[in-house]
């Protein structure tokens, strides 16, 4: 009887952290959706200047591979 009793409040436990870890879980996953979007998004140069296109350029590699390297 006491085992039924410990079982039964084990399962409630499980279920009450199960929702609420659920709204974070589900932020979580929005979260990686919208960086996998923004990866792709390249943010246009204020000037038609050659030298910012390069900085730019230069500078988004530099940051991803430094990135990289900490992960």
């Amino acid at each position: 009887m006491a085992s039924e009793a410990t079982s039964g409040f084990q399962l409630i436990e499980t279920i009450r952290e199960a929702i609420r870890q659920f709204p974070s879980k589900k932020r979580a996953s929005r979260e990686r959706e919208f960086d996998a979007a923004n990866f792709h998004t390249v943010i246009q140069c204020a000037t038609k200047s050659a030298i910012e296109a390069h900085f730019q350029h230069v500078y988004t590699h530099e940051k991803f591979k430094l990135n990289s390297e900490v992960k």
